[in-house]
């Protein structure tokens, strides 16, 4: 359903769509120029130190970075450095408090594995009243991470959170209670309170755009997001409509493209332009500033891997 890198951009986590009997993920070691096969699934993530990194559906769900660089030819998630943390729940991400705390923060979702076959929408928001985000912190014995405090926080038609590195910013994909549709991104500030015992949050902005999830640049200036074309997209691509013949393929075939939002203005900038049935997907940050991302092709079993020096 997406695939990150490390901050480095050395390793590259993501889950297959038929794994083989090593696993159903894989992490791919640039370095090396080796793919490491996970007894796991999805949803993979790194801490913004490069420290460790989470990948769900094995007997563990948390390593330390040790376990990647000692250069495994093959992972089953029991090794010496990994740790099942079960406070940390599917679709998380991870941040990490400046002198603090590890976090990791899940919630509320929808799933996202568009661009197999022809998708003409943006996925559905249908997050309900009790929608709520899920805040851990976490601190790493020098072997493995261990799970410390935890609070959770209702936000009523809001899910699919980003965490931003530092853990002070969370952005959510908007939904409403009259429909199942986005209704764009909000933005939040997030922080424990004085105990340590519960979360507090103000709304700072909204972003009218739709899409799948985002991820945040290491320097928070930037968001990124992947948007699956629509027909109110025709002009935005230079079409004179969503009549115009030239846009058709569009209509049938989908696609999506990379957006950039800047944080504090709200500042959008389309960054590719992917032909009918062609789907740029789950951007991501390195520490650097580069983007790594997925494009696939609709009815093809080849994917890629891609960089993108845009944000720089």
């Amino acid at each position: 359903y997406w695939t990150r890198s490390s901050p480095d951009g050395r390793f590259v986590a993501y889950g297959l769509a038929s794994g083989t009997a090593n696993g159903n993920a894989e992490v791919f070691d640039l370095e090396r120029d080796a793919a490491v096969p996970v007894m796991a699934l999805y949803d993979p993530a790194f801490f913004p130190d490069g420290s460790g990194w989470v990948l769900q559906g094995g007997d563990r769900n948390t390593c330390s970075r040790s376990v990647l660089t000692s250069e495994p030819s093959a992972l089953t998630t029991l090794e010496t450095g990994c740790a099942k943390i079960s406070e940390i729940g599917l679709n998380q991400s991870l941040g990490a408090e400046p002198s603090g705390d590890y976090l990791a923060l899940d919630g509320s979702f929808r799933g996202d594995n568009g661009g197999r076959v022809a998708t003409l929408a943006n996925p559905f928001a249908d997050f309900g009243p009790a929608a709520a985000l899920h805040l851990t912190s976490l601190v790493f014995n020098g072997t493995v991470f261990q799970a410390d405090d935890t609070a959770s926080l209702t936000l009523p038609d809001e899910g699919n959170f980003a965490l931003s590195p530092s853990g002070s910013l969370v952005l959510s994909r908007l939904g409403s209670p009259n429909d199942i549709e986005q209704h764009g991104y909000r933005l939040r500030s997030l922080a424990w309170n004085e105990a340590h015992t519960a979360l507090e949050t103000t709304e700072l902005g909204h972003y009218c755009i739709n899409g799948g999830d985002a991820a945040f640049s290491f320097d928070e200036r930037w968001i990124v997001l992947h948007h699956y074309v629509e027909a109110s997209d025709a002009e935005e691509l230079g079409f004179t409509g969503e009549d115009d013949p030239a846009f058709a393929e569009y209509l049938s075939k989908g696609a999506s493209n990379l957006y950039l939002i800047e944080t504090a203005t709200g500042l959008r900038q389309r960054i590719t332009r992917m032909a009918p049935g062609q789907y740029a997907l789950f951007p991501h940050f390195r520490s650097d500033g580069w983007l790594y991302f997925v494009v696939r092709t609709a009815g093809t079993t080849t994917e890629y891997i891609a960089a993108s020096d845009a944000a720089l």
